[in-house]
């Protein structure tokens, strides 16, 4: 299993030329799930997605979690 994750201003998903989904500034994360992954991997991977620090905390340096709300709590 493996996650690529990009930070974007808008993102969509179509399906036959239709948008089934789209976002406005946020992260796009694609996964790529192989025949033996198991569901242990997938909770593996969304701990990482969620822990990575990608946002910068207003007023320093550090990096904020990804997964985490403007209330500090993981969606």
């Amino acid at each position: 299993m493996r996650a690529v994750i990009q930070r974007v201003k808008t993102a969509s998903v179509s399906v036959d030329g239709n948008v089934v989904s789209s976002i406005g500034a946020g992260l796009c994360v694609l996964v790529g799930i192989g025949v033996g992954d198991t569901p242990a991997d997938m909770e593996y991977i969304v701990r990482k997605i969620l822990n990575c620090r990608l946002f910068h905390v207003s007023h320093g340096h550090d990096l904020e979690p990804a997964g985490l709300d403007d209330k500090g709590k993981h969606w």
